[in-house]
């Protein structure tokens, strides 16, 4: 096994390409400009995920030890107070859009990809207010662009994981094309932190950890959420849940929902979202399908956790504008995102929380 990987590696350096799985068992070698033109299709996100590094590994079908989720909204009260200031959140999640968005791109090779990542990290470590049980790691990776992990330490249950991510890379065609990347997925990354803020603001301290993800090189072929999850399944890490936000924000026309995508991801968890929604979103949720290795929910399948990819719309009605230069912020529905933030704040108080406390703050 070693000696393939090393082949593969000898491969990618002599040749400049890279495998690339569109399908289980269907694979191809293409440059990284193919790559980048396959990833770059306006209005598409191409299912694909490169391969080049685990070509020796199989991908798991059993999940690990399944964890037991206490019913949606056993923890509503303190959930509740955490979403009291939805204003509050729009504006965070706004905020957060517009940084990141104000860079030329967030391309995986590229120095703002770099800044963005390192910005983030400025705005958890701001928000963490010098709590000792909240780490903040950069994960590097062989490319500029480090992906981002920062944790909150379970106090009972601590080596039991839920995972809240999002990608913080962008594309328009490689690294010089202008690329906001505002909902895919600058409107992720920004959920994903105001909802860790929103929960340090009301004293969060779960029972569970919590980690929140931004990962980096999604765009071409999941590439860093790949080497953390198979880095996590090396080292034993018990993710009891993974709900990855990749774009959250656009509406099409109709009435709005919150998707959530059957293939390559956990029919238990969905089942769970479903629930958790109904509890407390105004949208109602919907369910699609997205093809293959749409985003980062299926690194951690593939690794055997259970994973869940709840979308801005069903899959046909995405954002038409993604991966280009308008795909921007006055084309995205705030009031929508703030729904995929009350999503997560419900889920994580529920599943992270103690079971048999109202609260979830000691």
């Amino acid at each position: 096994m070693m000696k393939l990987a090393m082949l593969a590696v000898l491969a990618t350096a002599v040749t400049g390409k890279r495998l690339i799985e569109t399908a289980p068992g269907k694979r191809v070698w293409m440059t990284e400009a193919e790559v980048d033109t396959l990833a770059s299709r306006i209005g598409e996100k191409k299912a694909f995920i490169d391969v080049t590094d685990y070509q020796n590994v199989t991908w798991e079908k059993v999940k690990s030890k399944k964890a037991s989720y206490p019913t949606p909204g056993v923890h509503k009260a303190y959930a509740m107070s955490v979403m009291d200031d939805l204003k509050g959140i729009e504006t965070d999640i706004v905020n957060t859009i517009q940084y990141l968005g104000s860079l030329h791109t967030r391309y995986y090779t590229t120095q703002t990809g770099k800044q963005a990542t390192d910005w983030l990290a400025s705005q958890y470590l701001a928000a963490k207010k010098g709590r000792s049980d909240v780490t903040i790691q950069q994960f590097m990776h062989s490319w500029v662009q480090p992906s981002l992990i920062v944790s909150v330490d379970g106090l009972d249950k601590s080596e039991e994981v839920v995972i809240i991510g999002g990608h913080i890379d962008s594309i328009n065609g490689g690294a010089n094309g202008r690329a906001p990347g505002e909902d895919d997925d600058g409107s992720g990354s920004a959920t994903v932190f105001t909802v860790f803020k929103h929960l340090m603001d009301n004293q969060f301290k779960p029972s569970r950890t919590v980690e929140f993800h931004a990962y980096a090189a999604e765009e071409v072929g999941l590439r860093g959420s790949q080497e953390i999850a198979q880095h996590y399944k090396s080292i034993g890490r018990n993710v009891v849940a993974m709900v990855q936000l990749d774009c959250t924000g656009y509406t099409a026309d109709g009435p709005a929902s919150i998707s959530l995508i059957q293939d390559n991801t956990d029919p238990d968890l969905n089942h769970y979202l479903t629930e958790t929604i109904a509890e407390y979103c105004a949208t109602p949720s919907s369910i699609s399908s997205c093809g293959y290795g749409c985003s980062d929910h299926a690194s951690f399948t593939n690794a055997g956790y259970p994973a869940a990819f709840p979308f801005e719309a069903p899959f046909p009605q995405r954002n038409p504008f993604m991966h280009g230069t308008q795909d921007v912020l006055s084309k995205i529905n705030t009031t929508h995102m703030v729904e995929f933030a009350k999503m997560t704040i419900g889920f994580v108080c529920d599943v992270a929380c103690k079971e048999g406390s109202e609260l979830c703050t000691a």
